[in-house]
């Protein structure tokens, strides 16, 4: 048993301790992604235990430093009906209880796109920019058809 224990700490650290790089040594982030990631927020909109709704989104205002007068948000969303639209986006969603100034559908080329950390082929990206608000909270909310809603709660930075 002792010979065991000790071929198998030798091997270890024959593997381990001999090594000058790990997983981190080829991994690099730029200030801006870790920003994003942090900004990072996801919720879901079930019925009868089915997602239909995944929501996400970024404030680019706490990731970068521009378009100040607006509170700018990046967001990603699925749609299980696949009722996508600027339009629908418009009427769906809310800052603090106010709609959208802008709704736009972002290519897969858009370099706002490299803000988001998670991205797949079955939903959709849009910039949505709102009217600046002095609350320190936002509340940014999908609302769907039926009314059942999907909520993010994120800090203003000053």
């Amino acid at each position: 048993m002792y010979i065991k224990l000790t071929l198998l700490v030798a091997t270890i650290l024959t593997f381990t301790s001999c090594s000058k790089t790990n997983a981190f040594t080829y991994f690099s982030i730029s200030n801006e992604s870790e920003k994003a990631i942090s900004s990072l927020q996801s919720a879901t909109i079930k019925d009868n235990k089915k997602t239909t709704v995944i929501f996400s989104a970024i404030n680019i205002n706490t990731v970068t430093d521009k378009r100040e007068d607006y509170e700018n948000f990046l967001i990603s969303i699925y749609l299980e009906d696949k009722d996508y639209s600027e339009e629908l986006m418009s009427k769906s969603l809310t800052l603090n209880s106010k709609a959208p100034l802008v709704v736009q559908e972002l290519d897969e080329n858009s370099t706002l796109l490299k803000l988001m950390p998670i991205k797949n082929r079955w939903s959709r990206y849009y910039e949505v920019m709102f009217t600046s608000e002095k609350s320190e909270k936002l509340n940014l909310i999908y609302q769907t058809y039926d009314k059942k809603m999907a909520s993010l709660t994120f800090q203003k930075e000053n």
